[in-house]
């Protein structure tokens, strides 16, 4: 057997799982965290799954939207595969998922690969003109 190139194209970029990773956030955690966020914050829950390629086309999007803010912006992403209780309460049904949270209260919403409105609804919530 020969390895080719297209032998790992479907596989994710493991660059991004981690920065993914390193910002996942579970169940227990999600109130305190997100919800109960301060109130100079916007909180950006972003629901994938490692299998999901739309969720990995779109996460550097999503990071760099909310590097882009630095301390204006909690980003705290939700590995559906192993939050299913957390992703069930949020009433994720389709991934990539991104909730937008301002004082505890979801704003705005943001199912599949479009997040070109997302700068402008983080923007909205935080006040800038």
């Amino acid at each position: 057997m020969t390895n080719t190139a297209n032998d790992n194209a479907d596989a994710p970029d493991p660059g991004i799982v981690k920065r993914l990773d390193d910002r996942a956030i579970t169940g227990d955690a999600f109130e305190e965290t997100v919800l109960q966020a301060d109130s100079k914050v916007v909180a950006l829950a972003f629901f994938w799954a490692p299998w999901c390629k739309p969720c990995l086309e779109t996460a550097p999007a999503v990071l760099h939207a909310a590097d882009a803010y630095g301390d204006r912006v909690l980003l705290a992403t939700v590995n559906t595969d192993r939050e299913e209780d957390l992703t069930r309460k949020q009433s994720v049904a389709g991934l990539p998922t991104v909730v937008l949270f301002k004082n505890g209260e979801a704003l705005d919403r943001f199912v599949g690969r479009n997040t070109s409105a997302l700068t402008g609804a983080i923007d909205t919530a935080l006040g800038v003109d």
